[in-house]
């Protein structure tokens, strides 16, 4: 009886050494390497060599890099170790809505980890240089570094796609957003404040799939490429893009930044392609652009948005502008900037806050309806139009337009249709090299026209009104083109509601193929304030040809032209139209 109860005792010992025993055995750390190339789930300790599971100590690391048949291990707990490794083509490591915390260095050297509804956390820094594949809602907290392939797919098994990384990044990698069997979401994002970084080798594709729609929710620094074939809200407030590198947009899609107070910054060397004429857009709503240099492949659309234009930047660029915009810089020679009044946001306006010079091309219009469209400067600030400068007034589809500004033209003033020049006690200055033009009416009210350059009213030809005074100074020239006898269709004239005072020269050319006969008149000016001659006289090239009249009575108020030339004249001018309808014939 005594040896059976020393036996029993024995055994309790050594079943509770036993149980004592174990849990000191499973605490002690391991790098664990899975040990079959079968399926199976990360918490049997049978898949591990050393026995054991990952995460019973966090000091554990794990290795998946058998290779053979491909297989699926499957995290079903959610444990928290030191390191992980996947190096192995025919494993796909899946975590499907469980976190992983790794606080060391883990490694995506081959083979596919796939996270569906999951979180990669931990201090350790996250390495991809294999394939990494976002289903539903993922979140990396870890550290990430981007070398490899991401993809992040919507699809039907888990619906929409989503990868936020809680810290800045560089992709060095591609990037792809996309969907399969149905139209599902597809974002990539990151925490607020937090940058993404798209390296000169990295690859940031955005894709149709199957459908639904594709969101960019960050800061993004772009030094390599970023292709939009799915139109793309870039869709955090406040956010910034800065593209050194290149930007392509598919025809029929567009880049959308409408989440308000957006910047995008377009450097030197850096390429923003897209068609205009195809469909292909950017869009940017209630932001800023910064154009400092590099290509631009069709024409941004800014809607109350601010264009910064940088110091000395001479690249082609044109622009579309929507609502109440600003410029601040220049506009050189091979820029076009177009304020148009839509139907989408009614008027348009740009407004710039200090003086500045146009070498290039802007345009007033408006499309869908008549909307109106107005440029202007801060009060005292002055818009110089340089001698390359071309200022466009068009009719567009109608609606009212206005400068509002004190302007110097030392280019081209189109004035198209009525333009209010609007600011009071504002000028504007036609200097000597500055062309006014066109078969509009330019109103003046508490404004002054100083005009020492050249009026050619009309589109060749047709007729220019001035509401107001006009006064032509020494050095100016009145351009007539004259192809018939009937006014402001066959030949130019300046209509003048208020007084004319006239210097310089007018300067006669015909149009067309009509041939005057001696004794025609054309009525070119007419002043319903009156005419002042103070040394007005025809070209020397006209002047034995033709000869001024001045009607009106008891106040002048019309400059007619009388056809009166010499017999040379004459002679020549018959054998200039039987040449010219000798040539129409042939």
């Amino acid at each position: 009886m005594a040896a059976f109860t020393r036996r029993l005792v024995c055994a309790a010992a050594l079943v509770l050494l036993v149980v004592q025993v174990e849990p000191v055995i499973a605490s002690i750390p391991a790098d664990y390497v899975w040990t079959t190339d079968a399926s199976g789930n990360w918490n049997l300790s049978d898949n591990w060599t050393p026995l054991g599971v990952p995460g019973d100590s966090s000091s554990d690391t794990a290795t998946i890099n058998i290779t053979g048949t491909p297989y699926t291990v499957t995290l079903n707990t959610a444990p928290t170790i030191a390191g992980f490794t996947l190096n192995s083509g025919d494993a796909i490591f899946l975590i499907p809505g469980l976190t992983l915390t790794v606080n060391g260095p883990s490694a995506i050297q081959a083979g596919e980890v796939q996270m569906d509804n999951g979180t990669w956390a931990g201090s350790g820094t996250l390495t991809n240089d294999a394939t990494l594949r976002i289903r539903g809602n993922v979140q990396i907290s870890a550290p990430l570094t981007q070398n490899g392939q991401v993809t992040i797919q919507g699809d039907s098994t888990v619906g929409g796609a989503s990868l936020n990384a809680a810290s800045s990044f560089q992709n060095s990698g591609t990037i792809t957003l996309t969907s399969t069997g149905g139209g599902y979401p597809a974002t990539l994002s990151t925490s607020p404040g937090q940058t993404l970084t798209n390296a000169p080798a990295g690859f940031l594709k955005v894709l149709p799939g199957a459908g639904g729609p594709r969101y960019l929710t960050m800061d993004l620094t772009n030094d390599g490429t970023v292709q939009i074939d799915a139109t793309t809200p870039f869709n955090r407030n406040g956010a910034t893009f800065t593209n050194n590198g290149s930007v392509q947009i598919a025809a029929g899609q567009t880049l959308e930044m409408n989440a308000g107070s957006q910047t995008f910054t377009h450097n030197a060397g850096a390429d923003l392609v897209f068609n205009s004429g195809s469909g292909g857009a950017f869009s940017l709503g209630g932001g800023i652009f910064n154009h400092n240099g590099g290509t631009l492949g069709g024409t941004p659309r800014l809607q109350s948005s601010t264009l910064n234009i940088g110091p000395g930047v001479t690249t082609a660029a044109d622009f579309l502008l929507w609502g109440a915009c600003v410029l601040t810089g220049n506009v050189a020679p091979a820029q076009t900037l177009t304020v148009a009044g839509d139907s989408t946001v009614g008027g348009a306006s740009l407004n710039a806050a200090s003086s500045f010079q146009n070498s290039g091309t802007i345009t007033l219009t408006s499309t869908g309806g008549g909307y109106d469209a107005t440029l202007s400067t801060s009060p005292g600030q002055t818009l110089t139009n340089a001698p390359a400068g071309f200022l466009k007034v068009l009719p567009g589809a109608g609606g009212p337009r206005y400068l509002t500004m004190d302007l110097t033209n030392e280019g081209t003033l189109y004035v198209g249709t009525t333009t209010y020049f609007d600011r009071s006690g504002a000028t504007l200055t036609n200097s000597s090299t500055g062309r006014i033009t066109g078969p509009g009416n330019l109103v003046f009210s508490g404004t002054t026209l100083v005009n020492n350059g050249t009026v050619a009213p009309g589109a060749s030809p047709g007729t220019l009104t001035i509401t107001g005074d006009y006064n032509q100074s020494a050095t100016a020239v009145l351009e007539i083109e004259i192809g018939g006898l009937a006014p402001g269709t066959d030949y130019d004239t300046l209509v003048v509601t208020g007084a004319a005072l006239l210097d310089g020269t007018v300067d006669v050319s015909w149009y067309g193929p009509y041939v005057a006969s001696k004794g025609d008149t054309f009525d070119v000016l007419t002043a319903s304030g009156g005419i002042t001659d103070i040394g007005i006289a025809l070209a020397p090239a006209d002047a034995k040809a033709w000869q001024i009249n001045w009607l009106g009575g008891p106040t002048v108020t019309t400059l007619q032209l009388e056809y009166v030339p010499e017999p040379a004249t004459l002679s020549l001018l018959a054998v200039g139209g039987a040449l010219l309808a000798l040539r129409r014939r042939r």
